[in-house]
């Protein structure tokens, strides 16, 4: 049991507050002006609840509390439009941003991107979703824990590269890309556009 605690320190490192997106549905628009819109509804969960599921059978009724400072202290955030704590170390959330890509964007955290938003200095726009490495695949996967959902990104600006697994262009320039992550195995999402 000391190593899955000590393995569990390793990811909280890693994954800002301790928050992993398990389920989710993320909306994003880009627009020529270089502003952008960003929605997410889905399943956040702290780890170190569901470590605490994993070797004792319950969380304990005090970090249950913590789950609802946690709650708590994510409402603070305007972005945040909705905050249910549900049981078992998880959050129901629904969260928008509209901003301008004069400087990066990253949902969760910076220190861990469900999906960011990055200009570059080529003007290229780079959006990218989560890619969990080998190792930390199988230290989630010690927890149970998974990553599904949908990603959608509109965008009138062209497309440079992408790894969409559905794509459609309309008549008017704008174009639609898809992507289904049902594992934590899968290809992270990537869409680099002309901001030219």
């Amino acid at each position: 049991m000391k190593r899955l605690r000590y393995l569990l320190l390793f990811i909280c490192f890693w994954v800002s507050g301790c928050l992993f997106p398990e389920r989710f549905s993320a909306e994003i628009a880009i627009h020529k002006d270089l502003s952008f819109d960003f929605k997410y509804e889905g399943i956040l969960t702290a780890i170190m609840a569901r470590a605490d599921e994993t070797e004792q059978g319950h969380i304990s009724s005090e970090r249950e509390r913590e789950m609802l400072r946690w709650a708590e202290e994510l409402k603070r955030d305007p972005g945040f439009k909705q905050v249910n704590y549900i049981g078992h170390g998880q959050f129901k959330v629904s969260y928008e941003k509209h901003g301008q890509l004069d400087k990066s964007f990253a949902f969760v955290a910076k220190d861990i991107k469900l999906i960011s938003i990055v200009p570059k200095k080529n003007n290229t726009i780079e959006i990218k979703g989560l890619k969990v490495s080998k190792s930390r695949r199988h230290k989630l996967n010690v927890l149970g824990m998974t990553i599904e959902g949908d990603l959608h990104i509109v965008s009138d600006l062209p497309a440079i590269q992408h790894n969409a697994q559905e794509f459609h262009a309309s008549e008017s320039s704008t174009a639609i890309y898809h992507w289904h992550v049902a594992s934590l195995t899968d290809p992270a999402p990537r869409l680099v556009l002309s901001a030219l």
